[in-house]
């Protein structure tokens, strides 16, 4: 037997392998015999059926039997010869057999990209990390009070931070009504800052008209929620005011905590606000050095992804965005979803290679009694009781979350080799602050419910 193998610069890599026909011939003879003596054909004799024929019916039938345990043996012999770090299934093709030239076939798959680890001890990171002050916790509470906020109505004028709730008709600038220009029950808020609506409104009362005269803006106005388009670069409406209100902060005391939650006083509000906070400040944290790490590393190692990964990669993207856009109908452009998630594909897909290799040289593993530790731990989690159920009843869901804990594992010995600079700042200087706000808010609803 002999074989020659060609690695291509796209990672694929194909193996010729031919065996002699000295070795090929009597294999194939042996079989080609069996079945002569076995097909019986209508105006032939059993036995004397034509070799001609024979290979021109059965031929590939003849060819797979005498070569099968050939083909397998081969395999495995060139896979003890050879350390091929294969990334999908080997595919067998041109299949040939001659008497002259003997058997051949190839084997075609690719392979993961050669590359050597850099230094990484005493890399540079840097990440932003954050800490939980007192005006944290404020910030929180008054927000929390802007969400309980109530309008009462008022009997008098409008007044600055007032809102009104009013029938707006688009007119022209003689003060004709415009046909189709009627926008009912607009909620308008008359904003201190706002230098245009506000002063035209303030001491307005229920029951009142007013005409009022915005020009057009490039985005939609903040103040009233949606105007009809035109084409001047002023607009004038007739304004019916059916209510006055204001909007009521309630007062921060015993009282607000105890309508917002189980809490008996505004302290243990404040603390739960507090825990709350540091919790989710504690993951952002802890994803900001990994990602900080993954990122340097990332950018530490030149290679090329192969493209059958990148593309397979891209084609989960794609059927994901599909089955998230059928509900709604929209059209799925392909080609602008992959040329935007590609940067981030290369990046993971060199992350995923790196990552292995990191795992090996440190030679990070998980025991049996780690797995079970991380298990049991999930099982006392409200939130991952579920999951450590289906991991004891599932492997494949046990190997997951093993895989989480070589993860953790790796992060750890990262983290404990690199040079990381942390600039703390305040939760609410973080890009995200609003709707991690808002996440927090509804996990805490959650957990009064609960409770």
């Amino acid at each position: 037997m002999q074989y020659n193998i060609n690695q291509q610069e796209n990672f694929q890599t194909t193996i010729d392998v031919t065996l002699e026909p000295e070795e090929a011939k009597p294999k194939y003879d042996s079989v080609l015999d069996e079945y002569r003596k076995g097909i019986k054909l209508e105006g032939f004799r059993k036995g004397k059926v034509p070799t001609s024929l024979i290979k021109k019916m059965y031929g590939k039938e003849i060819q797979a039997e005498a070569f099968r345990d050939f083909m397998q043996e081969s395999w495995e012999k060139i896979l003890q010869e050879n350390d091929f770090d294969i990334i999908t299934d080997p595919k067998i093709q041109n299949i040939n057999y001659d008497d002259k030239n003997g058997f051949s076939y190839q084997i075609k798959f690719d392979v993961a990209p050669d590359f050597e680890l850099t230094n990484y001890e005493g890399m540079p990171v840097e990440a932003d990390v954050y800490y939980i002050s007192d005006e944290d916790v404020d910030k929180f509470l008054d927000n929390l009070r802007q969400r309980q906020a109530m309008l009462y109505t008022v009997e008098g004028e409008a007044e600055p931070g007032h809102y009104l709730n009013a029938d707006l008709y688009e007119v022209d600038e003689s003060g004709v009504p415009l046909l189709g220009k009627k926008i009912e029950d607009q909620q308008i808020w008359l904003k201190e800052d706002d230098e245009e609506l506000t002063p035209q409104l303030t001491g307005v009362k229920a029951g009142e008209e007013r005409r009022i005269t915005l020009s057009v803006p490039e985005q939609p106005s903040e103040t009233v929620e949606t105007l009809p388009e035109n084409d001047s670069t002023e607009q004038y409406y007739q304004v019916k005011v059916k209510e006055v209100k204001d909007r009521r902060l309630p007062e921060l005391d015993d009282e607000f905590a105890k309508d917002v939650g189980e809490f008996e006083t505004l302290d243990e509000l404040r603390d739960q606000v507090r825990k709350s906070l540091e919790q989710q400040a504690e993951k952002t944290n802890t994803n900001n050095i990994e990602s900080a790490l993954v990122d340097e590393l990332v950018k530490r190692h030149n290679f090329s992804v192969p493209p059958v990964m990148l593309e397979n990669y891209l084609d989960d993207i794609v059927e994901r965005v599909k089955k998230d856009q059928k509900e709604t109908e929209q059209e799925v452009d392909e080609a602008e979803i992959r040329q935007h998630f590609r940067t981030n594909a290369i990046h993971t897909i060199k992350w995923h290679f790196i990552s292995d290799k990191l795992i090996q040289q440190e030679q990070i593993d998980v025991s049996d009694d780690e797995l079970e530790q991380r298990l049991k731990e999930m099982e006392a989690s409200e939130n991952d009781a579920q999951r450590a159920q289906k991991a004891r009843e599932d492997d494949s869901e046990k190997e997951k979350v093993k895989n989480e804990l070589v993860y953790d594992k790796l992060f750890e010995r990262l983290e404990e080799k690199a040079d990381i600079t942390e600039h703390r700042k305040s939760w609410y200087e973080h890009d995200e602050s609003e709707s991690a706000e808002q996440e927090l808010a509804a996990e805490e609803n959650s957990n009064q419910e609960t409770n």
